[in-house]
């Protein structure tokens, strides 16, 4: 007698699919989809067939789950087209992306968002310590869900002495409402600084790409540079909103008005994305970056901070195309070990000599690559984090 084919469990898994967004979106959705235990039913809530095939079937899985884009730059399809979550008859898994307060995305609106769902769990990008207090006043079980690798978007192709870019970067500057500017710096540094030995960089912060783009850039560098993601502290209720960018010590013009474009961005293709970065730069007056000042001391804060610091995608990204990193120190979700996944440079740059020196040495960079890339197979793509969330709420 045959046996009986195994039911898998079934998970609604909501996103918004819009021009141009960010790569990691569709690594959590795609190891989602490949994920051999469970049976996904996608839906992307910003089409009418998606909407309809969230009414159809969210009273019938066994879990829900929300995608970063869902409750991340915009929470106007949830809020529209929301509401067949309510009839859910399982747990709610909501990702959270940009956990930070912004002028167009207070931090606030989108625990109010959450709480109207009802969410049994949160995951969030943040160091457990940090969204533990974050997210206290909802009754959900927060959850820790730092990026990944894709491994088989990001991949090495390009042998290190054949990359022509010794150090790239592409990505956009910070808005003066993360209230921190290391990773402004570190870009103007690297994009002004003339070394000896003379290197091969390639900065620019007015052009963005798409995934397939983004690790074809990274296969022809053999460093990239920066810093932790996310704002220096992060409080439930906005209260850096209320600093003035003069307190803040950061920010400029462009940076502005490219905030106040952001609730209509996104909708844009990333051609027009990278037309509109540029022209915010014209109209701020900066041609080219200026002169990083070594020595900047950063934001001073409260005692009780929580801090928003936490792992980029980008980090791993660079890790799959053994891109090496020159990066400023941090806790890095606890994940990342300076000068053994990295390489360190001071706050204030004052060890840069003996960054480029180990920079330069071939033998030395190519294994940290290809050892920190076998580190990631092991232990952090994006499978590995699904597997460990399915685990938590019992599904596996």
């Amino acid at each position: 007698m045959a046996a009986r084919p195994r039911v898998l469990p079934r998970v609604l898994v909501g996103y918004i699919h819009y021009p141009g967004m960010l790569s990691y979106f569709n690594d959590w959705l795609e190891a989602f989809g490949a994920e051999p235990t469970i049976d996904v039913v996608p839906t992307n809530l910003a089409t009418p067939w998606g909407r309809r095939r969230l009414a159809r079937h969210v009273a019938d899985v066994d879990l829900v789950v929300l995608l970063h884009s869902v409750v991340g730059d915009s929470l106007t399809e949830i809020r529209r087209h929301g509401t067949p979550l309510l009839d859910r008859r399982s747990p709610l898994v909501a990702f959270v992306s940009n956990e930070v307060s912004l002028p167009t995305q207070p931090f606030a609106e989108k625990l109010e968002v959450l709480a109207s769902l009802d969410a049994q769990f949160v995951a969030s990008q943040l160091l457990i310590d940090t969204s533990r207090r974050l997210y206290a006043s909802l009754d959900a079980e927060v959850l820790a869900m730092p990026h990944a690798l894709n491994p088989h978007a990001f991949r090495s192709e390009v042998a290190q002495a054949s990359r022509p870019i010794d150090v790239g970067f592409r990505g956009a500057r910070y808005l003066p409402h993360v209230g921190d500017d290391q990773r402004n710096r570190i870009i103007d540094y690297f994009a002004t600084q003339r070394f000896e030995p003379p290197i091969v960089t390639d900065v620019r912060t007015n052009i963005s790409y798409g995934r397939r783009r983004w690790a074809r850039f990274l296969n022809r560098c053999k460093a990239t540079i920066g810093a932790e993601a996310g704002a220096v502290e992060i409080t439930p209720d906005d209260a850096i909103l209320g600093r003035t960018e003069e307190a803040l010590g950061v920010g400029s013009a462009d940076l502005r008005l490219r905030a106040r474009l952001r609730p209509v961005h996104r909708y844009f293709p990333r051609s027009a994305k990278n037309v509109l970065r540029s022209t915010a730069e014209r109209l701020a007056g900066r041609t080219k970056p200026a002169a990083a000042p070594v020595g900047t001391p950063s934001v001073v804060i409260g005692d009780e901070k929580m801090s928003g610091k936490c792992l980029s995608s980008r980090h791993f990204d660079a890790i799959g195309t053994e891109t090496c990193q020159i990066l400023l120190p941090g806790r890095y979700n606890d994940v990342f070990v300076a000068d053994q996944h990295y390489l360190a440079l001071e706050p204030d740059f004052s060890n840069i000599d003996d960054v480029m020196a180990r920079f330069h040495d071939e033998t030395a960079r190519s294994t940290l690559v290809r050892e920190t890339r076998g580190w990631a197979l092991e232990e952090h793509t994006y499978a590995h984090r699904v597997r460990s969330l399915l685990a938590h709420v019992g599904l596996s």
